[in-house]
């Protein structure tokens, strides 16, 4: 398959340009991970769809479900999560260049996705999908999403982006075990002490089993391999989190893990009047 690779039409990776705030337009919320090229050609006289990732130039064949005239030279951009390839862009449709326009783009891949490429019941195959959308209450909206979020791209002939690591703070996060999901975000103080900021917002399952997840470990014993019967231990290592200020409720909502960073109270504070201005 590595054949494929000098074939590869020479393409830019697409570039955004950075938003420092959110008009009212729609957005879509743009995946966190592998970025990759999803190819719809010909190999050994079969139709098929190969991702390739030109970073580490890698590529490789999953199964999908499409209709065979996209094999005469169609190539997506995005983002491969577990056996979903989120769409971003598309570059070639049918071996014709599609152009700048952005919202022509995102028209053209509803249309394929509707029209030319199926979910399938196979082991392993991968689905398309285009990212969510949003045109109101985005920081919440981009915190209960199942996948993390990279950057939230304004829909419009020629796409910005606001990346979300602008917003996250870093909290020590401790449970209080006498309360069910409540947990208690520190960061330090002008004398660069540990102290406690405020209670963490914890609004969906989501955020209520990463937590869990980062507080207890199953202990693995012989009761796991003959009855399925799983102990949980404490972890006891400090836990560190980035957070997400969510302006409806006011509070700070943890997003994902981190090492061992704390923020002051300040930059706590710059971060909220940043988030409110959107």
């Amino acid at each position: 398959m590595e054949k494929l690779i000098p074939l590869f039409p020479k393409i830019n990776k697409i570039n955004y340009d950075i938003l420092h705030s959110l008009s009212k337009n729609t957005c879509l919320f743009i995946p966190k991970g592998p970025k990759m090229f999803a190819w719809f050609t010909y190999y050994n006289n079969n139709c098929i769809c190969v991702f390739y990732n030109p970073d580490n130039n890698k590529i490789f064949s999953n199964y999908v479900c499409f209709k065979e005239e996209l094999s005469l030279g169609t190539i997506l951009y995005g983002t491969l999560i577990d056996n979903n390839f989120v769409c971003e862009t598309i570059h070639y449709y049918k071996n014709e260049s599609v152009g700048i326009n952005y919202m022509n783009k995102l028209n053209l891949i509803k249309d394929i996705l509707k029209t030319s490429i199926k979910d399938s019941d196979y082991q392993g195959s991968i689905s398309f999908k285009l990212p969510q959308m949003s045109n109101n209450r985005f920081i919440l909206e981009c915190s209960n999403l199942p996948y993390q979020v990279y950057g939230i791209v304004q829909i419009q002939e020629k796409p910005k982006m606001y990346v979300i690591h602008n917003l996250l703070c870093h909290f020590n996060i401790k449970k209080d075990y006498n309360l069910e999901d409540v947990y208690n975000l520190h960061c330090l103080n002008e004398n660069n002490e540990n102290t406690f900021y405020s209670t963490a917002l914890v609004n969906d399952f989501k955020t209520s089993h990463f937590l869990k997840k980062l507080f207890y470990k199953y202990k693995k014993t012989y009761k796991d391999i003959e009855f399925s019967d799983n102990e949980e231990e404490e972890n006891t290592n400090d836990i560190y989190v980035s957070c997400l200020y969510i302006q409806e409720f006011k509070k700070w909502k943890p997003y994902v893990s981190k090492q061992n960073i704390m923020d002051t109270i300040k930059t706590i504070h710059i971060k909220e009047k940043k988030n409110i201005a959107l």
